[in-house]
């Protein structure tokens, strides 16, 4: 992880932790470019994955609104949030199950 995602994330981690405690999270991952050099401080996004409790549930679409904007609030960056289901691609899933890094667990 690059030492600005990771400090970005260590100042905020109660913050995101009471984020994805209040909105059922399982889990949340960093993948991508911030875990890379190739992240670039002054313009990339975080890319993260998040796990929900009870995804079938009613209300899970605004629950991942609200992660995704709460996130953004939080790190003042921009966000780009997927879901485990949304990954399709399973070279796609393999790599973020084998390069991610989890960020909070419930």
């Amino acid at each position: 992880m690059t030492r600005f995602a990771q400090n970005l994330l260590r100042e905020n981690e109660g913050k995101i932790r009471a984020l994805c405690q209040d909105l059922a999270v399982r889990e949340l991952r960093l993948f991508g470019s911030a875990l890379t050099g190739k992240f670039d401080p002054s313009r990339s996004d975080l890319d993260l994955i998040a796990e929900f409790d009870a995804p079938d549930a009613v209300g899970i679409a605004d629950r991942y609104l609200a992660l995704a904007e709460g996130l953004e609030a939080i790190l003042c960056r921009r966000v780009d949030l997927l879901t485990k289901p949304a990954v399709r691609n399973p070279i796609f899933r393999r790599v973020i199950d084998q390069s991610s890094q989890s960020i909070y667990a419930a």
